[in-house]
């Protein structure tokens, strides 16, 4: 999707659309903000499962990006908590072992998509402007 596109359907929508990055790597969330510059998104982050389960708690998290494992768990326990939620945002799950096994995993459990580490800009920033507009027409 062009930028020009993405212009047009954030100005239909004012509001960005909130995505969560979770990774206990300080550098995945600085790589996801600068990959995502001129987005019509805003990025929190979080480093545990726990910090995770807070803030998609307490905010309307449209996406979550999520490193396949974190220092109290890993992505099953993110989708799960997804699932339990009524808000039901997309999961993406990163990883540097980003193979067919686990994109089929993650799509077969009902995840949006698995982003390669490290990342590349191109490849991510398509992927987060299609998780954008499939979260814009969702709502």
């Amino acid at each position: 999707m062009t930028e020009a596109a993405l212009r047009r359907t954030s100005s239909h929508q004012q509001s960005p659309v909130r995505i969560l990055s979770i990774s206990a790597a300080g550098e995945d969330h600085a790589a996801l903000r600068q990959i995502a510059t001129g987005m019509p998104c805003r990025i929190a982050s979080a480093g545990t499962c726990q910090h995770a389960f807070r803030r998609l708690d307490h905010g309307r998290v449209a996406i979550v990006v999520c490193e396949r494992d974190l220092p109290d768990g890993d992505w099953h326990d993110i989708l799960d908590h997804i699932k339990s939620s009524s808000l039901r945002p997309s999961l993406i799950v990163t990883s540097r072992v980003a193979d067919d096994s686990l994109w089929a995993e993650v799509l077969n459990l009902g995840g949006f998509d698995v982003i390669a580490k490290p990342f590349h800009p191109r490849e991510t920033r398509h992927v987060l402007e299609t998780a954008c507009l499939d979260s814009r027409r969702a709502s």
